[in-house]
């Protein structure tokens, strides 16, 4: 008798649940990218109303919801890198397996560019002139310290002048003073605004060059760099070729004078002891050669002080003297040029 009505429990429990599984139905499918190539760990979500059921695709791409309500459902899939994926009115039936392969586009990223007006034609402005550059900051750590070496370096950045006497070089607006050293230098402008009426001529190979004010705090710097015969390989023209160097030290310091006023003090100077090589024919007897290493020393003394001081809101008056010494020796021979 308790057998009996162990059977007739275990049929009641069990007959419900058949019959839910007989009306269930099931999606599986394949994610897969615009190749034709799998995709694995896509997140799918079917969902109707309140219901949702989520799963994701194995390493060969596949999925499957299994024992879902019939009825209409909405699909989704997540995949980093894709676009996500939305199926509407999926369609789930009783008793059946619905097989639905989804093909998962690339994200596309967007960007906006924002593009002002612009008008057309010379700007005094450097970025509206195709030819102009400016060297300031870290820029000016490509150029040399050698004075001469960086005036060299700036007359081949600005390029061929208009006229016969070639570019103009302005330090502080005034021309023809002679190059601060580099480490005085705030700012270089090169081609700039060619056609402005503040100079007398077209402005091709014009440097503008814009030195260092005072601050109101006080700071300063030194430096020192230096080369040595040592340190290079010999000159293969002559079997004797006496030691040569070169040595040089800058240095500025700047601060506040008064609450409406400052300073900038710089100074450098140079120190070269080079050669002039000598590589020619006697003239009256040819086979005999005459090679020499003639002695071409030089020096270089730069001091510039500068005081600005501050006239109301709007204007600064700038007091700047600048003093410079150059001393060469023995600088015509050298080549067929003989001492």
């Amino acid at each position: 008798m308790l057998l009996r009505y162990v059977f007739f429990l275990l049929m009641l429990i069990v007959s419900p649940l058949a019959a839910l599984a007989q009306n269930a139905g099931a999606v599986r499918g394949q994610v897969v990218d615009p190749s034709g190539a799998i995709v694995p760990g896509a997140s799918l979500a079917l969902s109707t109303g309140k219901n949702v059921y989520t799963t994701k695709s194995g390493q060969d791409g596949s999925y499957s919801f299994r024992e879902i309500p019939p009825g209409l459902y909405s699909l989704t899939v997540d995949v980093e890198g894709f676009a996500r994926l939305t199926r509407a009115n999926v369609v789930v039936a009783a008793g059946q397996t619905r097989q639905l392969d989804l093909t998962v586009s690339i994200a596309v990223q967007q960007q906006n560019v924002d593009v002002t007006s612009r008008n057309n034609g010379v700007s005094v402005n450097p970025d509206e002139n195709g030819g102009a550059i400016v060297l300031n900051g870290s820029d000016l750590d490509a150029l040399s310290d050698d004075p001469g070496q960086l005036q060299n370096e700036l007359q081949a950045l600005a390029g061929p002048a208009a006229g016969p006497n070639g570019g103009e070089i302005y330090v502080d607006g005034f021309e023809g003073g002679q190059l601060p050293p580099k480490s005085s230098i705030r700012e270089i402008r090169i081609n700039q605004n060619p056609f402005s009426a503040e100079f007398n001529k077209i402005g091709y190979g014009r440097i503008e060059i814009l030195t260092k004010p005072g601050s109101d705090k006080f700071s300063g710097h030194i430096a020192s760099f230096g080369s040595t015969s040592a340190l290079n390989t010999g000159n293969a023209l002559v079997q004797q070729q006496p030691n040569y160097y070169l040595y040089s030290i800058q240095g500025d310091v700047n601060g506040p004078l008064t609450k409406s006023a400052s300073y900038f003090l710089n100074a450098f100077t140079m120190q070269r002891q080079n050669q002039s090589i000598i590589n020619a024919l006697n003239p009256n007897d040819t086979t005999n050669l005459i090679q020499q290493a003639v002695p071409n020393p030089s020096s270089y003394l730069y001091i510039n002080p500068r005081v600005d001081l501050q006239l109301g809101k709007n204007n600064t008056l700038t007091v700047r003297e600048s003093f410079s010494r150059s001393i060469a020796t023995n600088n015509g021979p050298g080549g067929l040029s003989l001492a």
